[in-house]
């Protein structure tokens, strides 16, 4: 075998380490679409709604947009390093967030993308900017502790409205569906709910947790919002019409704060992840909420630096943590359980990681600057074998055929004639995933 894989799996068998995200690492190069261009971190990668493209954000102060494995546009002309980027509902318009203080929009013109406006105002880091439903608004989330509401259309846009916190900065705002509401949350004690109400933002709740709040989300419908603190609770909040928004179900079987939380696409689940090295499935039912799993990712999770996410079916689970440096995902249903799949993150350190839009593609970012786009489905086909009755020698082997295949190489057996018993010995349905040329 090249001695470069075997040199790596003696050390870590002879270090006692688990040699299974190496294996899933080494996959994943040979399984995914690499997206290679940016120099520093890459702080967050997500598609459009389409999932045709993808937009990636970066430490090296811009942002970038893939189409397949070819970068479409560079994103230029921040002063800082870019905190988000993110598509509107059509996908032809892009909004980025920096720490030079500023959001820019930008839009997609015969194939080509410009900067439209930036949006000047805060004093500080814009954390977050993200477009209302109709792509005429954006909401923006600044360190100088504001809210600011923007709207325009195509070149002119300006500030409506600036929506003050009470103490602190202000990490997330959102729009839900409708773009009636917001939610935004500081690393206070709340998050907070504004409206718009005759033509100006009223705010409407505070929704309240017993220490700092660490993240506030809408569901697909935009009438409920899950809330998690360092509390140890997760809530989950509906709006009443009558009596505004009241407190549903407080979420508390975790033993540490809870740093994020997320509904599926139905919005009768919600997975929550916590310090104390878990991930919970809680489930909606006539009774009200309950725990449906508990999954022991056993990572280092903190606020600021975890996300969780449900793919389109909702019957996959990816959780990340940068502090840990490791993203899993997980498989399952309520009758069934969950059962975690992949580990990635060795040997390089993942920043983030959330299933597409349309399919169940992982887009994984990574601290060196790189990005992957894994198809899970191929990709569990193997590691599952892996898991039940695969031979080492037989995973690195379908690793390196599909390493020089990549590099335009066919794999060369008399380099070692024993491997080719082990690839005779394939199962059929490692075989069927190769890429045919591969093997001639």
């Amino acid at each position: 075998m090249p001695p470069e894989i075997s040199t790596a799996i003696a050390s870590m068998i002879l270090k006692n380490h688990d040699v299974v995200p190496f294996l899933h690492h080494k996959l994943l190069e040979a399984l995914s679409i690499p997206l290679e261009g940016h120099t520093r971190t890459v702080r967050l990668a997500v598609d459009n709604s389409r999932g045709n493209t993808i937009v990636t954000a970066s430490d090296d102060g811009t942002a970038r947009l893939w189409t397949g494995e070819s970068c479409e546009a560079i994103l230029e002309g921040h002063d800082g390093a870019v905190t988000s980027a993110v598509f509107n509902s059509t996908g032809d318009m892009v909004v980025t967030a920096s720490r030079d203080g500023t959001a820019k929009i930008w839009q997609c013109r015969n194939r080509t993308w410009h900067c439209q406006a930036t949006l000047r105002g805060h004093k500080s880091t814009v954390w977050t900017a993200t477009f209302n439903g109709r792509g005429d608004r954006v909401v923006t989330a600044s360190a100088d502790g504001t809210v600011k509401v923007w709207q325009g259309d195509l070149d002119d846009w300006s500030c409506e409205e600036t929506l003050a916190w009470d103490e602190g900065p202000v990490v997330s705002a959102v729009f839900n569906s409708s773009g009636n509401n917001i939610v935004a949350m500081s690393w206070d004690r709340t998050a907070k709910i504004w409206k718009r109400d005759q033509g100006t933002w009223q705010r409407e709740a505070s929704l309240e947790h017993d220490a700092m709040v660490t993240s506030a989300v809408f569901n697909r419908a935009g009438d409920k919002v899950v809330t998690t603190s360092k509390d140890g609770t997760a809530k989950i909040w509906t709006d009443d019409q009558e009596r505004g928004w009241l407190c549903e179900a407080i979420l508390a079987d975790h033993a540490c704060p809870v740093v994020s939380a997320v509904f599926d696409r139905a919005g009768k689940r919600v997975v929550t992840a916590s310090e104390d090295g878990t991930a919970k499935v809680w489930v909606c039912n006539p009774a009200g909420w309950s725990c449906e799993a508990t999954l022991d990712v056993c990572m280092n999770m903190m606020a600021g630096g975890t996300s969780v996410s449900f793919n389109a079916g909702g019957d996959k689970i990816v959780v990340s943590s940068w502090t840990h440096k490791r993203a899993q995902v997980w498989t399952g249903t309520a009758k069934k359980g969950w059962t975690r799949e992949i580990v990635f993150g060795d040997p390089l350190d993942v920043q983030s990681a959330t299933f597409d839009s349309s399919s169940d593609n992982v887009i994984i970012s990574f601290t060196n600057g790189s990005v992957q786009l894994c198809d899970v489905e191929r990709f569990l086909v193997i590691a599952r074998c892996l898991k039940r009755d695969l031979l080492l020698e037989q995973a690195l082997l379908l690793i390196c055929i599909h390493q020089e295949h990549v590099q335009g190489k066919r794999f060369d057996f008399t380099r070692c004639r024993s491997w080719e018993k082990h690839f005779d010995m394939l199962p059929e349905e490692i075989k069927r995933q190769l890429d045919p040329h591969a093997l001639n």
